[in-house]
């Protein structure tokens, strides 16, 4: 970051901080030494926006694979519920209704969810097709007949399903952590606990507390 010094063979690092480059290090004793092969060193990112309980929910449901049949996804969603108790919620994500050959809706949902309440992710992160037996317990404001929610509609949706516990809810937080953590993302800010449009509550904050733990 140094427009004068560009680049350097050698750093220098006490303490969790770059301290010396080439010949300030140089000759000096080091408790650990790495050899990084020609690697570029780049400084921890910060990520200023993220959903660590999201993102590891997320990472754990089943996903419809991409591609353009609506059949394919429906496929998916069969075999989904068959492992959900009866009367149970089925969470699925990696739905994108635009490459799709042709719209679902939730009537589509209905014809392969065997009574279970069906609610499929939607890749934006901020809607959800859901079936009918979702749409039945949401209030008159939230209810769109085809079954695709945006926004705050998929937030009443989500408040709709089973509570996540204490646990689940931490070990999302986990999970999603280490994967920041493995793609060179040092620090992040949570950008809401306990929001509607996820459907959890203040339990997520006592979910932070538990990891820390």
């Amino acid at each position: 970051m140094d427009p004068a010094r560009p680049l350097a063979r050698e750093l220098g690092v006490w303490q969790g901080r770059v301290v010396g480059l080439d010949e300030d290090v140089a000759g000096l004793t080091a408790r650990r030494t790495v050899d990084l092969d020609g690697a570029a060193v780049l400084p921890g990112f910060i990520d200023s926006h993220v959903h660590l309980a999201w993102a590891g929910l997320k990472a754990s449901a089943p996903a419809v694979a991409p591609g353009a049949r609506a059949d394919d996804v429906l496929q998916a969603v069969a075999e989904a519920v068959t492992r959900v108790p009866a009367g149970g919620w089925a969470d699925l994500g990696g739905f994108d209704r635009r490459t799709l050959d042709r719209p679902l809706t939730a009537a589509d949902l209905d014809a392969v969810s065997d009574g279970r309440r069906v609610f499929l992710g939607d890749v934006s992160g901020h809607a959800c097709l859901v079936n009918s037996a979702v749409l039945e317990r949401l209030p008159a404001w939230a209810v769109h007949p085809d079954g695709f929610l945006v926004e705050e509609a998929m937030g009443a949706a989500l408040q709709s399903r089973p509570a996540h516990s204490l646990e689940e809810l931490a070990a999302a937080v986990e999970r999603a952590a280490r994967v920041c953590r493995a793609e060179g993302i040092t620090g992040c800010a949570e950008a809401g606990i306990g929001g509607q449009m996820f459907g959890r509550g203040p339990v997520e904050a006592a979910a932070y507390q538990l990891a820390r733990e």
